[in-house]
């Protein structure tokens, strides 16, 4: 169960998101007509111009951070594989592939990672866990 604590700084994570996407937003908006925001004669402007995309790209991981960590979880179970020889939840209606971002239970803890296939199927980072029976979550 959350804390107090925990509640607040999940309150703040969502207000700072929002105001990430905004900032990022207006970012990419003034860059498509950059040459009316900021005057490319003026080496100053152009420095903040530079550093302000260089801050907005920066940001965006953070942004989709925080937008992971808010979706709701789809699915949750076991793996198992299915007849085409990937791995699949029961009840999932497909199988998981290359690149797919799951959510395995790791000592106790979720740990975000993503499936790969060399070979055979394997979470990305971790090669050695048995993906038969681990108990991932989809987001």
């Amino acid at each position: 169960m959350a804390t107090i604590e925990q509640k607040e700084i999940l309150k703040e994570a969502n207000k700072l998101k929002s105001s990430i996407g905004t900032f990022i937003k207006r970012v990419v908006k003034a860059e498509e007509n950059w040459t009316e925001v900021y005057d490319s004669k003026q080496p100053e402007e152009m420095y903040t111009r530079n550093m302000i995309e260089l801050a907005a790209y920066k940001l965006q991981d953070t942004y989709d951070l925080f937008d992971y960590l808010f979706r709701p979880v789809k699915i949750e179970g076991n793996l198992q594989r299915s007849s085409s020889g990937r791995y699949t939840i029961p009840g999932l209606g497909y199988d998981l592939t290359s690149g797919m971002v799951i959510e395995f239970l790791d000592n106790e803890q979720w740990v975000r990672a993503r499936i790969e296939h060399k070979m055979d199927y394997y979470i990305y980072g971790y090669p050695d866990i048995p993906l038969q029976g681990l108990q991932i979550r989809i987001k």
